[in-house]
């Protein structure tokens, strides 16, 4: 294990700890004192991940939706202890997710915090499958994807990527498919468990009462030490053009929901440029479709369109400009959007505007380190995107007018877009 390394911000006036481990398991700590600490346990598996191989050879599939199945998993015990009521009983709140490029357990505590991280390294690194087990989840989880297909939000996500992307898994459901999730053995969650939970292709990011020393000793303690697999990830050839311009799909909803995407190359830049070019978009689309420009105010006052929300959403190698709300006529809002759109790339973008947009940014980031869970997020998708949240401030107040202008032209042009509508039965 090599000497921590420590970092400050003046500007932030914040500062984090990097321990890298002998188990392999990178370790941030970020001190902070508030009310509530927040620990979270991240292995770099997902979604995505539904094609590799970990000793070599060409990479081979898995069902979609073991990480997810993995995430269910994880939290029974050989011994029949609930981990959950371990957590409370220490006054904590625990609870995981999965996405498309991790999943993480985490815990929230106002005490006890170094009991909690003890909790949390010990159910994640003691998985217990069996058949009979593996069975009982496949019935809770198919359910659960029963009840995610009346979300609305969420069938609009859905439909928008498997309009932009061809054959990637941004266009697959998380938790998989009910046959998917049928084909998943417990054979099948060892080989993905081996694989990916190996303390070098995981995170703990720890922000509140905690000190470098007690994350060390505790990892000594409870964090296994064995050889790193040699991951090998699928990689799926994905064309820079859109599959299809748009699409609709039905549910009882009293107004159209609509999302316009501009797909862009996010996954070819150095993650650094990456970080500069997607704050560049989330500020341009802040200036032309936020709620300060004249464009939300029109939608609302013409009663075109509400619930108006612009933002540049990235993960490995997916970026897509995304556009959304609800209206009665959402073709006409995507001709508005290009108007817009084209009006900027002629004429540029408004200094003062851009200005506003940027400092609000800023003023956001600043806020997030009020609380131990939005900074220990911050820090990990940071962590995840292959730079740290000093990286993020530092990118956000160089970014320039100029940086936004260009990627205008580069992300939001309207022969890479494409509209997902969810309408009325």
């Amino acid at each position: 294990m090599n000497g921590p390394i420590r970092r400050y911000d003046p500007y932030l006036d914040e500062e984090y700890t990097l321990i890298r481990h002998e188990s392999g398991l990178k370790i941030y700590v970020i001190p902070k004192k508030l009310s509530a600490s927040y620990g979270v346990l991240t292995a770099a598996y997902g979604s995505f991940d539904n094609c590799f191989s970990a000793g070599g050879e060409e990479p081979s599939p898995v069902p979609m939706g073991v990480a997810h199945f993995l995430e269910h998993k994880l939290f029974e015990n050989e011994d029949g202890r609930d981990t959950s009521a371990a957590f409370a009983e220490l006054g904590a709140f625990s609870n995981a997710y999965t996405s498309f490029d991790r999943t993480s357990y985490l815990f929230a505590a106002t005490e006890n915090e170094n009991a909690c991280l003890r909790e949390l390294l010990s159910f994640v690194y003691a998985p217990y499958f069996t058949e009979e087990s593996v069975r009982r989840e496949q019935k809770i989880i198919t359910e659960e994807i029963r009840m995610g297909q009346d979300s609305p939000s969420r069938r609009r996500f859905m439909l928008l990527s498997s309009l932009l992307y061809h054959d990637h898994p941004i266009a697959e459901e998380i938790a998989g498919t009910e046959e998917s999730v049928l084909a998943i053995t417990a054979d099948t969650l060892r080989r993905c468990y081996d694989a990916f939970y190996a303390p070098s292709n995981m995170i703990l990011t720890l922000c509140g009462r905690f000190t470098p020393e007690e994350a060390i000793c505790a990892a000594d303690e409870l964090v296994p030490r064995r050889p790193a697999p040699v991951l090998r990830r699928g990689t799926v050839s994905e064309p820079p053009e859109v599959k299809a311009s748009c699409g609709r799909r039905d549910l009882p909803v009293s107004k159209p929901l609509f999302a316009l995407g501009f797909k862009d190359r996010a996954g070819e830049l150095p993650p650094r440029e990456a970080l500069s070019r997607g704050l560049a978009a989330s500020v341009a689309a802040e200036v032309l479709f936020g709620s300060t420009s004249p464009f939300f105010s029109r939608m609302l006052e013409e009663n075109l369109a509400e619930g108006i929300a612009a933002s540049y959403f990235s993960v490995r190698d997916v970026g897509m400009g995304v556009l959304t709300g609800s209206a009665d006529e959402p073709e006409r809002i995507r001709e508005e959007a290009f108007a817009v759109l084209e009006r900027a790339k002629r004429e540029g973008l408004d200094p003062a505007a851009f200005a506003r947009a940027k400092k609000g940014q800023l003023s956001d980031l600043i806020r997030s380190f009020n609380s131990a869970e939005e900074a220990g997020e911050l820090s990990l998708d940071c962590v995840l995107c292959g730079c740290d949240f000093i990286d993020y401030a530092n990118a956000l107040r160089a970014l320039s007018p100029e940086d936004a202008q260009r990627v205008l032209s580069e992300i939001f042009d309207p022969a890479c877009s494409a509209l997902a509508v969810i309408g009325r039965k």
